[in-house]
């Protein structure tokens, strides 16, 4: 690759709609300092103006991580049409259940389980159409890496778009990392999906900047605390616990967040 590489780094839902991702915001300073430009998508915003903000809301800031809500609402985008009839069997299985330690009482009273159902039912609706606006946004600048950061309930989403992405641009590198990817979490992540040619456990605001590098000199990752990569001929990945990106331990080595345009429907910057 002898241009300078093109980086997406990507935010999906359910990222927190008040919060920018101050790691998408550090990692794309960390790449302009070494003559990289990035594009930051917050696609999350998108999602929400399609479900509605309160709705949104609501699933990110009243269901519980644990019930994975979130991850739900992607499954059959991600896994296939088959997960498109279960809505019924999460809502009593996971929903309509008692709370742990409370004596008997429900998480959620039924009205608020019945609300739940129609947000769920209305977001699963929208999700193909949406992840086709996050792909042709992605795909318009014609990306050479595409970042994705996970954090409790992003993954599917993330893989979902992650997918359609190396299905039309196969030689674009797709990279995860984030809370979702740590240790054993992100061994599977790339063992399950091939589509996933790297992942990163542990803070990436160091390792980032060489994995970008390599990719743009060779498409051959050396390696690198923390980073697990598969090369086309297969997945290389050990029997032994991953190993973590080396610990920011004195914030002044870090550059300050780059300033995104947070807040727009597809915050690109």
């Amino acid at each position: 690759m002898s241009k300078k590489p093109e980086v997406a780094l990507v935010n999906m839902p359910f990222a927190n709609l008040l919060t920018p991702s101050i790691g998408l915001g550090l990692l794309k300073s960390a790449l302009a300092k070494v003559g990289v430009s990035a594009r930051v998508y917050n696609f999350q915003f998108r999602f929400a103006e399609l479900i509605g903000p309160d709705d949104y809301a609501k699933l990110y800031g009243t269901t519980h991580t644990e019930e994975l809500a979130g991850e739900f609402i992607f499954a059959s985008s991600l896994f296939g049409p088959d997960w498109a009839s279960d809505v019924d069997r999460y809502v009593d299985r996971i929903l309509r259940r008692k709370a742990p330690g409370s004596f008997g009482k429900m998480t959620y009273s039924e009205a608020q389980v019945v609300e739940f159902r129609n947000i769920l039912c209305k977001a699963r609706e929208i999700v193909e159409g949406f992840i086709d606006e996050c792909l042709q946004a992605v795909c318009s600048i014609n990306p050479d890496i595409v970042g994705f950061t996970s954090l409790f309930h992003q993954h599917v989403a993330s893989l979902s778009l992650g997918k359609r992405i190396k299905e039309q641009l196969p030689q674009t590198y797709i990279v995860f990392g984030g809370a979702n990817c740590e240790g054993l979490m992100g061994a599977e992540t790339i063992r399950q999906f091939e589509f996933v040619d790297a992942v990163v456990s542990g803070e990436a605001d160091f390792v980032f900047p060489e994995l970008v590098k390599a990719v743009a000199v060779s498409g051959n990752i050396p390696k690198l605390d923390g980073v697990l990569s598969r090369t086309r001929s297969g997945l290389h990945v050990l029997q032994v616990r991953p190993s973590h990106a080396r610990m920011v331990e004195n914030l002044d080595l870090l550059f300050c967040p780059a300033k995104c345009k947070f807040g727009q429907s597809t915050g690109s910057a």
